[in-house]
């Protein structure tokens, strides 16, 4: 019983280590990204669509090309880089 009390203690000091260390963290994380907001330059130009702002990135001024779209999605974060190969 006095082994299982013991076990059952430390056990919940581990866990409470951890989950103060994940919110260090992520505490962290955010200071950084709001260090860093105003240092990020994009790409692209940001265009106002709705009342959000959206990054657009165009390239070439050929008219009779077709004109491709790509959006982020399906762990796709900055399609602008990630299709790159293709848009060139």
């Amino acid at each position: 019983m006095r082994i299982a009390k013991r076990a059952l203690e430390l056990l919940g000091g581990i866990v409470l280590a951890l989950i103060v260390l994940v919110g260090c963290f992520a505490a962290y994380n955010q200071i950084a990204l709001r260090m860093e907001a105003n240092e990020i330059v994009p790409a692209g130009e940001m265009v106002d669509v709705g009342g959000y702002h959206v990054h657009v990135y165009t390239e070439g001024t050929n008219d009779d090309a077709p004109t491709l779209v790509f959006l982020s999605g399906s762990a796709t974060v900055a399609p602008v880089y990630d299709f790159k190969p293709l848009y060139e």
